[in-house]
């Protein structure tokens, strides 16, 4: 299959843009987080984020894309349940993409998005995944651990699994990038 990942600080609009930065984030929970990551909260972000997506679902043949959000929340602490509401029209306007590509090419597209396992980080971070998945914007739910680099073996599936039952909706697990000496990539971390 031919599924394309999006990549976040790659582009000259992430480059070009640092007004579209989360910036200082007050939040405790903040403290290790990039202040330079882009905050979904601007439309601008957002439409360009949409464009990328659009481009690699209707250009190209691929059996659709992947989300990625490596750093979370998308926007500051203090705004994620205003976020939460816009990232789930954004993925009701990717589906419509998605559906029109689909169309257009005679092929499937899906959307995979990227999410942490435990569904207390879900609301944390503004994923409304019970909605996502109820309305049938996600196809393939990615789920992670709160390292995504590192090897979770106990990683928890069950609320994913249980709200993916019975719809169309599938439930993945990563392994993360780092099997072996993750503390020789993270010299800071103890």
């Amino acid at each position: 299959q031919k599924v394309l990942s999006q990549c976040l600080g790659c582009s000259d609009f992430v480059l070009s843009n640092s007004r579209f930065r989360v910036g200082d984030d007050p939040d405790p929970r903040a403290k290790n987080l990039s202040p330079v990551r882009l905050n979904f909260m601007y439309s601008q972000v957002r439409e360009e984020r949409l464009r990328v997506l659009e481009e690699l679902l209707s250009r190209y043949e691929t059996d659709g894309v992947e989300v990625l959000t490596e750093v979370l929340p998308l926007c500051r602490y203090n705004q994620v349940n205003e976020c939460a509401v816009l990232l789930t029209q954004w993925l009701r306007d990717l589906k419509k993409i998605a559906l029109k590509a689909e169309e257009d090419q005679n092929r499937r597209k899906r959307i995979f998005f990227r999410v942490p396992s435990n569904p207390a980080t879900w609301k944390a971070v503004g994923f409304d995944v019970a909605t996502w998945i109820s309305e049938g914007l996600v196809d393939v739910l990615i789920c992670t651990s709160n390292d995504p680099e590192a090897l979770d073996q106990d990683l928890s599936l069950s609320m994913a699994v249980s709200l993916a039952r019975g719809t169309p909706c599938r439930v993945l697990a990563t392994t993360g990038s780092t099997l072996g000496r993750k503390l020789n990539s993270k010299p800071n971390e103890k």
